[in-house]
């Protein structure tokens, strides 16, 4: 199981990192946060576990040019189904991890 990322815990908490935790400042908290790393490290693991998950979004949401972040906010519960979503993209990351090491462990 991988460990709990930033992601989780703003998402977990958000009234703990934004002023009321409401999905817009959750979306510019964690995008201002992440572009603050990019300029330090961009090979941070924090900062391609965020990249990665909103490139799956994107491709997900199958928004285009809009960002997924956007068409999230049709759903009655943005909040609550970035979560979801995110967790789902996680499950599916770990489990692409360990079909990778089964393979490995073969070779």
């Amino acid at each position: 199981m991988q460990p709990l990322s930033f992601v989780n815990a703003v998402l977990s908490r958000p009234q703990m990192y934004t002023p009321s935790g409401t999905y817009g400042e959750v979306i510019s908290f964690l995008t201002g946060y992440y572009s603050g790393i990019a300029n330090g490290d961009i090979y941070d693991a924090e900062l391609q576990t965020w990249n990665g998950f909103r490139n799956w979004l994107q491709e997900k949401m199958g928004s285009g040019t809009v960002s997924a972040f956007q068409t999230l906010l049709a759903d009655e519960q943005p909040l609550q189904r970035l979560s979801q979503l995110f967790t789902v993209w996680r499950m599916e990351t770990q489990h692409a991890l360990v079909k990778q090491a089964e393979f490995a462990m073969k070779i």
